[in-house]
């Protein structure tokens, strides 16, 4: 039995959290609608993504309209289920209808589902959405979310070991369009900026630095190479008319001490700032695992510090959110993950070879 309507009655009894559930429709069973009051959606998603990840779930979160939020979730084995999560309602003139949750009564459930399911015919939504009470109305400049800059760059998360290398390079025998992985510490460690900055520390501490150590102490000046470097790496994307995988991004060095036993990982101070003046991009992958696999695989980081890293991460997506985000639990068979994953490249925008999916 799915565990997905247990998260959600969970979370919706320990908050204050106004969440409506839909009757379901269409023929698809497995489809769960929700209509989350728009002001408590992110605090709502972000325990409901936590409560999936900490249940051994792989998922996909398409945010790319304005106001909606679909969700695959993916269990180990069996069929997928979806989650249809409505903030609020967009229209066929660009506006947005916004509604006070708590001011809907069961009797309002029929005409509330319609005009979510887009049933209500041409030239009567507005008339619809006068007979429900609380409704506002705001315009907006288009449904679908602005694309970001550097679509041709998709980063691939996740702590040492959980399997990165090997995600990506079956995933790009997979893709019809010409993609190549591409080293994060790259963007940095090729610089001579970097190069001093290390020399010096070493020099200053009187003993042989770790990179990877430094790195992770100079999390900040490594994030301000990266950033001057990085629409340079875009360029070069674009003019090989290729797509990148990026292992590791701006996202691994805004948590600090990962490299350090004696001291506990954390997100860095202000890194919601740090967070913003990163690149956003199209597509974002995180791995994950159980961390008694992932250590079975390359002893590097505690249990402790990868469960952080989980979280973090997460909690960096509900701060800023790319259009289209996968988490994936490389725990499952590396076929499933791929077949995941090329699911979601197709709801990114990339071709996928017609045999791609298994």
């Amino acid at each position: 039995m799915s565990v997905i309507p247990k998260i959600i009655r969970s979370i919706s009894g320990q908050n204050t959290f106004t969440v409506i559930t839909l009757p379901p429709f269409g023929t698809v069973t497995q489809t769960t609608d929700l209509l989350v009051e728009s002001s408590t959606c992110p605090a709502f998603l972000a325990q409901l993504l936590s409560g999936l990840s900490q249940n051994g779930y792989s998922f996909c979160v398409d945010s790319r309209k304005t106001g909606q939020v679909i969700i695959t979730c993916r269990p180990a084995s069996g069929p997928e289920e979806i989650l249809s999560i409505h903030t609020e309602i967009p229209l066929s003139d660009g506006r947005i209808a916004i509604i006070d949750l708590a001011l809907l009564g069961q009797e309002d459930m029929p005409l509330l589902t319609s005009l979510i399911h887009n049933e209500t015919p041409d030239g009567q939504t507005e008339a619809a959405l006068s007979r429900l009470p609380g409704v506002e109305l705001h315009h907006a400049e288009h449904c679908e979310k602005q694309i970001p800059d550097g679509t041709q760059i998709i980063p691939v998360i996740g702590p040492d070991g959980v399997g990165k290398t090997t995600l990506i390079t079956a995933l790009q025998e997979k893709i019809a369009a010409n993609s190549h992985y591409y080293r994060f510490k790259k963007l940095f460690r090729g610089s001579m900026r970097y190069q001093l900055n290390h020399f010096l520390t070493q020099l200053r501490e009187g003993k042989r630095y770790d990179k990877n150590q430094h790195n992770d102490q100079h999390g900040l000046k490594m994030m301000a190479i990266a950033r001057r470097r990085y629409p340079r790496l875009i360029k070069q994307a674009r003019q090989a008319k290729t797509h990148y995988f990026s292992d590791r991004f701006f996202h691994d060095y805004i948590i600090e001490n990962l490299r350090f036993e004696d001291k506990p990982a954390t997100l860095r101070k202000q890194w919601q700032t740090l967070l913003d003046a990163a690149p956003n991009t199209h597509w974002f992958i995180q791995l994950d695992a159980p961390a008694d696999v992932i250590l079975s695989r390359k002893d590097e980081l505690s249990a402790e510090d990868i469960n952080t890293y989980r979280d973090a991460c997460l909690k960096m997506y509900i701060h800023r959110p790319a259009p289209v985000f996968s988490f994936i639990n490389t725990s499952h068979s590396l076929e499933t993950c791929v077949n995941h994953l090329l699911k979601d490249a197709e709801l990114a925008g990339i071709k996928i070879q017609s045999s791609g999916l298994g």
